[in-house]
């Protein structure tokens, strides 16, 4: 008997995923996964291609390189990569014209993802630890911290610690709140708190879990995916002081959305990454071919 299962995206060896706008909005960098299916081997590289059309451009050859962050005069990116002889992920930083090689500036035991370059002297960044797994999305510990960029010796600053997981720290337009994610209800909800000192006040943005937060230009908008991955929610919101949670809705449904996307602060355009379904893709099963195998051997003998 022989039984067809249809498979989204088998086809697929190279998915484009984690797209960061440029400062300006005229480039996007991502991170190219490659599968090789016939050895099951993963990679992940970066790329760089112009939100009006062209050909994409490789900016790094490493195996594991993840997490860009672009410098505020867009000349240079910070991301995550899997150094020789690194115990962790560790955080590099290159020009995008790729006219020095990168240089490690963070190297911890946990793994480091680099997420919001607000200012040319503070690059924001999650440290995390043991993974949930079967208890949900995040981490069981981890941290948000800041660090100099421009330095391979600055001493990182813890900003913000959590037993149940903290990551996707941005900080707003104004320098003066920072967005992450954070576990502290048993699933994942959008939070904001005072940047840089962390104390006056913490306040919880979306109301039935969200992730991946964004913030408009004018700093009044936070977007964030809902749980479902396929939402992208709006939130209202007046920077203050005091600062205020308004209104909220659903300005975006997209199936099969994922977790990696952007928002351009400038024009207010999205850059999503969405799976794509080929209705061609198939596996074929077959069952129970060694009894048939054998049945019609024996016929033809």
């Amino acid at each position: 008997m022989t039984r067809t299962i249809r498979i989204d995206d088998l086809a697929a060896v190279a998915v484009p995923q984690q797209p960061a706008l440029s400062p300006d909005g005229s480039r996007c960098v991502y991170v190219l996964k490659t599968v090789d299916l016939d050895e099951d081997r993963t990679r992940r590289t970066l790329w760089e291609v112009a939100t009006g059309g062209g050909e994409p451009r490789r900016l790094t050859r490493g195996q594991a390189d993840t997490s860009p962050a672009w410098s505020p005069d867009g000349t240079r990116l910070a991301f995550t990569a899997e150094a020789e002889g690194s115990d962790a992920e560790d955080i590099f930083v290159q020009p995008v014209d790729k006219s020095t090689k990168p240089v490690r500036i963070i190297r911890m035991p946990n793994d480091q993802h680099s997420w919001s370059w607000p200012a040319d002297s503070v690059l924001v960044f999650a440290s995390n630890a043991i993974p949930k797994g079967l208890r949900g999305a995040g981490f069981t510990g981890g941290s948000i911290a800041v660090t100099d960029p421009r330095s391979a010796t600055a001493t990182p600053r813890i900003f913000l610690e959590s037993q149940e997981g903290v990551n996707n720290p941005i900080v707003s337009p104004d320098g003066h709140y920072v967005s992450y994610t954070a576990n502290e209800n048993g699933r994942p909800e959008i939070y904001v708190r005072p940047f840089p000192s962390g104390a006056g006040g913490q306040w919880r943005i979306s109301t039935k879990g969200g992730q991946q937060a964004r913030w408009s230009g004018d700093g009044r908008t936070i977007f964030y995916l809902g749980t479902d991955l396929e939402t992208i929610h709006a939130v209202h919101v007046t920077p203050g002081p005091p600062f205020t949670v308004g209104s909220s809705e659903v300005v975006a449904t997209v199936p099969r959305l994922g977790e990696a996307w952007d928002v351009d602060p400038r024009s207010g355009r999205m850059v999503l990454s969405q799976a794509v379904v080929t209705d061609n893709t198939r596996i074929i099963v077959l069952m129970n071919w060694l009894d048939e195998f054998r049945r019609t051997t024996s016929v033809g003998r």
